[in-house]
């Protein structure tokens, strides 16, 4: 042990120290070592449901079918001496990057999602594919009117010549 005032060494519950003459006002004691240890507590929910999907089922991602990571996320949570989390497990698609919960693939409600952004986007893709057939007609429509003008036009300036040959 070691005088808090000359930092040399001193015996354990002395009361003043042999180098210095510094004196204590109760007996030194050995400092506590402190615990590599530190009391956790970590939680866990999960439902039958979400167990048995986590135990038993083949892990694919609903939006592509890639094969999906486990990983996990601890969760502080505060009031207590005991420091202590709860740990929520994920899964991530090695193909699209997609991130569920193990609750989202248990009870399929991001499938449905998923489902519904998709239909959307093809709702929006088809729309613009409409337009940009409404437009190519309209092109085409226009170009084919230009082009029997114009043969019009050139069928009645040959007319015109001839008759104007003639007299």
């Amino acid at each position: 042990m070691k005088c808090p005032n000359c930092k040399k060494k001193i015996e354990v519950g002395a009361r003043y120290c042999n180098h210095c003459a510094a004196i204590f006002d109760k007996p030194l004691e050995k400092p506590k070592k402190k615990s590599l240890f530190q009391p956790k507590k970590a939680s866990l929910k999960m439902s039958f449901g979400e167990l048995g999907y986590y135990l038993f089922k083949k892990k694919r991602c609903p939006f592509c079918g890639g094969k999906m990571i486990k990983f996990t996320e601890r969760e502080e949570l505060a009031g207590s001496d005991v420091s202590s989390y709860e740990i929520k497990v994920y899964y991530k698609c090695e193909i699209c990057n997609k991130r569920y919960s193990l609750t989202e693939l248990e009870t399929g409600k991001r499938e449905v999602e998923v489902k519904k952004i998709e239909d959307k986007a093809i709702q929006e893709r088809q729309s613009q594919a409409d337009l940009i057939i409404k437009r190519s007609k309209k092109i085409v429509i226009s170009i084919v009117v230009a082009i029997f003008v114009i043969n019009f036009l050139l069928v009645l300036l040959i007319i015109l010549y001839s008759i104007s040959h003639t007299f």
